[in-house]
């Protein structure tokens, strides 16, 4: 992966967690958590949501296409292109973002397709099927971490207290969910809010727990 991804795309929090994942799999997280980070700034910064959706339509297509001889100018896209397996289950990810941008009600729902779909797109690029169930806790306890409805305030969702192992590939959201599940019980909205956020994060990224 370029310094594109692994730098200008990756927000801090997400960096540190890459920085745990094994060589083997750094190309892979990087250009997960580039996209993801990409469609989230799509999202955020959008001003009018049709604009947002025509754009989130053309990375699903772009992204569904990915391994055919179909040339691109977006130098994301030609490097998850260029990933051995499972990139076309990132176009999962521009499902979920959409779920997030049309989110008008607060009911939580939106989080639980946008943790929905970045389960599936890791699960494609990594093939973890054998342990699905705690990487979907990991995603989820992330994902309600950092886009936790006001229904959840005061009642906090029982996925944020339950417990996950991943193995060593998987470390960079066993660290994200840990953070999610902390920022979330604590009633805090970011991820990484202190230095004892950023030891325990690390301390999660060197041991997994």
């Amino acid at each position: 992966m370029s310094s594109v991804t692994e730098t200008a795309e990756i927000p801090v929090i997400q960096r540190l967690a890459l920085s745990y994942a094994p060589a083997r799999y750094r190309a892979a997280w990087a250009g997960f958590l580039a996209l993801d980070a990409r469609l989230a700034a799509l999202v955020r910064s959008a001003r009018e949501p049709m604009v947002a959706q025509i754009r989130l339509a053309w990375w699903r297509e772009q992204l569904s296409g990915l391994g055919s001889t179909a040339r691109t100018d977006e130098p994301l896209l030609a490097e998850l292109a260029a990933l051995e397996r499972g990139g076309a289950a990132l176009a999962h990810l521009a499902d979920g973002w959409e779920a997030i941008l049309l989110d008008d009600e607060g009911t939580g729902a939106p989080v639980e397709q946008l943790a929905e779909a970045r389960s599936l797109a890791l699960l494609g690029l990594f093939g973890a099927h054998s342990i699905e169930a705690p990487l979907r806790r990991a995603v989820a306890a992330w994902s309600l971490g950092e886009y936790r409805p006001p229904h959840l305030e005061s009642h906090p969702d029982t996925r944020l207290q339950a417990g996950f192992t991943l193995p060593r590939h998987l470390r960079p959201v066993q660290v994200l969910g840990r953070l999610g599940q902390r920022a979330a019980l604590g009633g805090r909205r970011e991820l990484l809010a202190s230095p004892l956020d950023l030891l325990f994060a690390m301390r999660i990224g060197l041991i997994g727990r």
